[in-house]
């Protein structure tokens, strides 16, 4: 989280005003006018070695889910293989398109798992009943899957008028409020039905 918050930072205070420079030009620019040359070298290694545990962290985790998700019917070993040839080609385009072919999934995927985790943190030691987290989670998802509708042009906004006016939809965080909303109906539920 530090990470990224600082990166965030020295992006806003970078100095740059070209709205169109790619990621990895910006991060360049960055190391290299605040650590120089021997500072390049630095923040590659780091990038190099994050990303190198990152990949065997989540092709482990690809190989072991599938393989147990069809009852080893596809070998662990074959999924590795396979996950590790794909990772291959996606790399040879380039850190900017990885992110354009990995930001559906993820801006699907992400909302939902920071509810989930938020709401656990901050309520789970006091509101047992699973509604609540339901509620949120439905209107989570229910919101994520119309902004990837949205960005992959499914979907325009002429038929989901409402998303653009949701709260903090112009900073990709419109599930915020209709998640709160669905988590408290998701306890108003719970408690009608106990009474």
């Amino acid at each position: 989280m530090c990470i990224y918050g600082g990166l965030v930072y020295l992006g806003a205070t970078s100095g740059i005003e070209d709205k169109e420079i790619g990621r990895s030009a910006l991060l360049i620019h960055i190391a290299r006018s605040t650590l120089g040359d021997l500072g390049m070298i630095a923040i590659g290694l780091c990038i190099a070695l994050a990303c190198l545990t990152t990949s065997i962290a989540l092709t482990t985790a690809v190989g072991t889910f599938f393989s147990k998700l069809t009852n080893n019917k596809l070998s662990y070993k074959l999924l590795v293989t396979l996950c590790t040839i794909f990772s291959g080609v996606l790399s040879i385009s380039g850190v900017d398109k990885i992110i354009q072919f990995a930001y559906p999934p993820l801006a699907f995927v992400y909302p939902i798992a920071i509810t989930l985790v938020l709401y656990i943190l901050i309520f789970g030691n006091f509101i047992k009943s699973k509604a609540p987290y339901v509620g949120a989670l439905i209107a989570t998802t229910v919101v994520a899957a119309f902004n990837v509708g949205i960005m992959l042009n499914l979907l325009n906004q002429e038929q989901v008028p409402f998303f653009s006016q949701l709260p903090l939809s112009d900073l990709d965080l419109a599930w915020v409020v209709p998640s709160i909303l669905g988590f408290l109906i998701g306890l108003a539920f719970d408690k009608l039905k106990k009474q």
